[in-house]
């Protein structure tokens, strides 16, 4: 090949790393990510956040799955094979619930006091390993907490249900539904792997956590939870930093993806 094209700088640091083509030849495009107004969701931040007004489609799903409306729910949106990491969310459930059921006075990042009972988590997705990670969910004793959705074509409706988003992958190019959970100011918990930190700057659009830690997982989101400042700021700037216009239109855009690619074209013609 002449040339080549990675979503994010991590994936293309990778691929060099295990000797994948040559630094010249490496462009880096973001994949479009279909999106709504940005102004209608800047307009739309704070309802869309915690689960205020506005935000139909996610109560509709609440009710759904008999998710009481001021619960607080922690959710993921993977394919369940081993890359995606969703077994290390699975078993971040408990430390969660247990981190609540010692402090049972604890605050949540909502502002209301919260206890082990009143968190759920969602899995949205379906996959190879799904009857493994109900059995485990089982064993560790959250099988009521840890609801599998299946495979849904209403992943807004389904963000828009959750408090706190989690990316548990093990590898990961870029993440498309980390934008989708940007562009609703969900407060995020990522792990550090190839292509995340590009999307996720730790402390700033969410928090990263080492991959195949359920330990480390359940802490920052239990850290979210108690910290309405952090969660907040975290949304907010989640939203910003992927909905900014920059050269070729917004961040993740499909816009911007086609330009891109355009653009490397003309460079690849030229050069013939």
């Amino acid at each position: 090949s002449d040339s080549l094209v990675a979503l994010t700088e991590g994936e293309k640091n990778e691929s060099l790393f295990f000797g994948v083509g040559k630094p010249q030849q490496w462009t880096v495009i973001h994949s479009g990510v279909e999106i709504n107004s940005p102004g209608a969701l800047l307009r739309q931040y704070q309802d869309r956040l915690f689960m205020k007004e506005g935000k139909e489609g996610g109560l509709k799903v609440r009710e759904s799955l008999n998710v009481p409306e001021n619960a607080l729910v922690v959710g993921a949106v993977a394919r369940l094979e081993k890359v995606k990491g969703v077994e290390y969310f699975v078993r971040a459930a408990p430390l969660v619930l247990n981190a609540f059921a010692r402090s049972p006075s604890s605050s949540s990042s909502q502002g209301r006091r919260h206890s082990s009972g009143d968190i759920y988590f969602l899995v949205v997705g379906d996959g190879s390993l799904k009857p493994r990670l109900e059995d485990i969910a089982r064993r560790l004793g959250v099988g009521g907490r840890v609801i599998f959705a299946g495979a849904r074509d209403d992943v807004y409706d389904m963000l828009n249900a959750m408090d706190f988003y989690v990316q548990p992958s093990l590898n990961e190019g870029m993440g498309r539904t980390i934008v989708e959970a940007m562009y609703l100011a969900k407060p995020i918990v990522a792990t550090f792997v190839q292509g995340i930190p590009d999307l996720i700057r730790d402390g700033e659009t969410g928090l990263l956590s080492p991959p195949a830690n359920p330990d480390a997982l359940a802490a920052a989101v239990v850290r979210l939870m108690n910290d309405k400042t952090l969660a907040s700021r975290i949304g907010r700037a989640a939203l910003d930093f992927s909905t900014e216009q920059i050269v070729g239109g917004g961040r993740f855009s499909v816009e911007r993806m086609i330009y891109l690619h355009e653009k490397l074209y003309e460079k690849i013609i030229k050069k013939n």
